[in-house]
């Protein structure tokens, strides 16, 4: 009766050693700049964070600009990565929730992207405001542009620019800059 005690107990110990969920990071908005942009990340539904192999948190203000980072530095390094669900502001696994794209939802960096927990969200969402249903694969392939109007008429901080800089190198002559094109983040240029 005792060695089966013992390999119970055995058997508990080493499965809560397994438990090794990786967890989101909480926002601090006095002290979070966005990995990519270098612009205030505020604790909001459009807040996004990639956790590293290395337990270090990168942590973004917009899920575009995440992928720009994941599109810079690949996939390989990361143990996770967290978006919000736009009504709730809860965490969601990246791979676990459904996108929308809508060209007039306002987000921090205008890429225009809002993640949902629960699809059916995602889809009422869709049929009140128009808009495109996206899973984690397409935004794989997604295109991922700026909506330069809307980023010239609005933008998601509450905070002075410099005229002309945003945190991203933008061409103005463009109406739609490609995001991606701009490898130039060096945050020596903020």
């Amino acid at each position: 009766m005792k060695k089966i005690i013992v390999l119970l107990a055995a058997a508990m110990f080493i499965a809560g050693c397994g438990n090794n969920a990786i967890e989101p990071v909480a926002i601090d908005e006095s002290t979070d700049t966005c990995a990519v942009c270098n612009m205030q990340v505020m604790n909001s539904q459009f807040a996004t964070e990639i956790i590293l192999t290395n337990d270090k948190v990168l942590k973004f203000d917009d899920v575009g600009c995440m992928y720009d980072w994941m599109d810079e530095n690949g996939t390989e390094d990361m143990a996770a990565h967290f978006v919000r669900d736009f009504d709730t502001d809860d965490w969601i696994e990246g791979e676990q929730a459904t996108y929308v794209y809508n060209e007039s939802v306002k987000t921090p960096m205008s890429y225009n992207i809002i993640s949902f927990q629960e699809k059916e969200d995602a889809e009422q969402f869709v049929e009140e405001n128009n808009g495109d249903l996206l899973t984690y694969d397409d935004l794989q392939t997604h295109e991922w542009k700026m909506n330069r109007e809307m980023k010239d008429h609005h933008h998601g901080h509450d905070h002075e620019e410099t005229e002309g800089n945003d945190g991203h190198n933008h061409d103005d002559t463009e109406e739609e800059m490609d995001h991606s094109e701009n490898g130039d983040h060096d945050s020596s240029d903020h």
